[in-house]
C-alpha cells in the first residue's frame, strides 16, 4: 500500500468511531414532529447506509488488500451519496438541522465525508495494481 493510503486509511478508521453508537432514532422523530414528513423508511435506509460505510471504512486496509473485484463493487455503492441512492428522502434530510438534531446532522455530515474519503481510497488502491 502506497505511502499516500496509510494516513487516508487511519483516518477512516478514525472518523469510524464517530459513527458508533444508537441511532439517533429520537432526534428523527423531532425531525418528523417539525415537518410533518414521514420517517419509517428513512430510519432503516439510512441505518442500512450508514453501516456500509462504517464497515467500509473500520475495515479498509482488508478491503484495500483483497480482491480487485470487491473494491469495484464496492466502489460502485460508494459512488452514489445517501440521497443518490434514496432520493425519496431529500425533503427530510434538508429539514435537519444542527440546532434541532445535532447528533442526526453530524452523522449525515460525516457518512458523507467518509464516503468521499472511501472513494478515493479505493481509486488510489486501485490505480496501484496492475
Amino acid at each position: 500500500m502506497s505511502d499516500r493510503l496509510s494516513p487516508l486509511c487511519r483516518e477512516l478508521i478514525e472518523l469510524a468511531d464517530g459513527l458508533r453508537g444508537p441511532f439517533p432514532s429520537g432526534e428523527v422523530k423531532i425531525i418528523r414532529q417539525l415537518t410533518g414528513l414521514p420517517i419509517d423508511e428513512f430510519i432503516p435506509d439510512f441505518s442500512s447506509f450508514v453501516s456500509v460505510v462504517y464497515s467500509s471504512s473500520r475495515w479498509i486496509r482488508e478491503l484495500l488488500d483483497g480482491p480487485r473485484e470487491a473494491m469495484v463493487r464496492r466502489q460502485a455503492y460508494l459512488d452514489k451519496s445517501f440521497l443518490d441512492w434514496f432520493p425519496q428522502h431529500t425533503t427530510l434530510v434538508a429539514a435537519v438541522s444542527k440546532e434541532e438534531a445535532p447528533k442526526l446532522y453530524g452523522e449525515l455530515e460525516l457518512s458523507e465525508k467518509m464516503r468521499i474519503m472511501l472513494v478515493e481510497a479505493i481509486d488510489l488502491r486501485l490505480s496501484e495494481l496492475p
